[in-house]
C-alpha cells in the first residue's frame, strides 16, 4: 500500500496533521511498525522532517530491510550526514525492490556520497531516481557518483545535485560518464552550482547532438556564466 494523505485518511507516516514533528529517533520503528499494522505492506515511506540524525537512521537500517515491498523511501529535510549515508548505501545494496531515495535538504558531505556512490554501481541496487538538492557533496562527491555512472552497473534516470557546492571538476566527472553513453540517465538537475562554461557547453552538447540517454537538464543559477553560454544551460527536451 502506498502511505500518503488524502481525504482525511491517514495513509502517510508523514502525514503532519496527525502525526508530530518532533518525533523522537527511539520511536521511529514503531512508527513503522504501527503504520503496517494499519495498512499492510508498505510501498512508499515519508519520514521527511522528523529530525533525523545519523543515529537515527542507523537505528531503523534493519526495520528498512524488513519491508520487501518498499519501492520509494522519502528522508527529506533531516539531519543525515555522512554516517546515515553509509547506512542507506548498505540498504540499497540489498534491498534492490526500492527505486526512490529523497535526501534533500540534509547533511550528506563528499564521504557519503561516496558510500551512496558505491551502492548505485552494485548490481543488487536498483535505485533509479536519487534526490541530493541542498546537501555538502562537492566536487569529490559530485566525482564519486560520476565514476558510479560510468560503470554501466547504475540504475538511475533521474539524479537531483541542486545547491551543492559542485564545481567544474565534479561536474566533468558526470559530463564524461554521460559522454560514455553507458548510463540511463534521462533528468540531471544541478542549478546552483559551479559548472562552469566549458563543461556546460558539453552538457548542452548532448542534448543538442542526442549522444548520450540525457532529455532533461537544469543547469541554471550557474555562478560564472557569460551570455555567450546562457541560453545553453536550461535545455529542456
Amino acid at each position: 500500500s502506498t502511505w500518503g494523505c488524502s481525504k482525511g485518511d491517514l495513509r502517510s507516516l508523514g502525514c503532519q496533521n496527525r502525526m508530530s514533528d518532533q518525533v523522537r529517533e527511539e520511536g521511529i520503528e514503531e512508527m513503522i511498525r504501527v503504520a503496517m499494522s494499519q495498512g499492510g505492506e508498505l510501498s512508499e515511506l515519508n519520514l521527511s522532517t522528523k529530525l533525523i540524525s545519523d543515529r537515527g537512521v542507523s537505528q531503523i537500517t534493519r526495520t528498512l530491510l524488513s519491508l520487501v515491498s518498499l519501492t520509494a523511501l522519502d528522508l527529506s529535510d533531516n539531519l543525515i550526514g555522512d554516517a546515515g549515508a553509509e547506512a542507506l548505501g548498505a540498504v540499497l545494496c540489498h534491498q534492490n525492490q526500492l527505486t526512490s531515495l529523497k535526501l534533500r535538504d540534509n547533511k550528506v558531505g563528499r564521504v557519503g556520497a561516496r558510500f551512496l556512490a558505491t551502492a548505485l554501481a552494485n548490481a543488487n541496487c536498483k535505485l533509479t531516481t536519487l534526490n541530493l538538492w541542498d546537501n555538502l557533496i562537492g566536487d569529490t562527491g559530485a566525482g564519486c557518483i560520476g565514476d558510479a555512472l560510468a560503470t554501466g552497473q547504475c540504475s538511475l534516470t533521474t539524479l537531483c545535485l541542486n545547491c551543492n557546492q559542485i564545481g567544474s571538476r565534479g561536474a566533468e566527472k558526470i559530463v564524461l560518464a554521460l559522454e560514455g553513453s553507458q548510463t540511463n540517465l534521462y533528468s540531471l538537475y544541478m542549478r546552483h552550482n559551479h559548472v562552469g562554461n566549458a563543461v556546460a557547453r558539453r552538457f548542452a552538447a548532448l542534448l543538442e547532438r542526442g549522444r548520450s540517454s540525457l532529455t532533461d537538464l537544469d543547469l541554471q543559477g550557474m555562478s560564472c556564466c557569460t551570455n555567450s553560454t546562457r541560453e545553453l544551460i536550461f535545455f529542456r527536451e
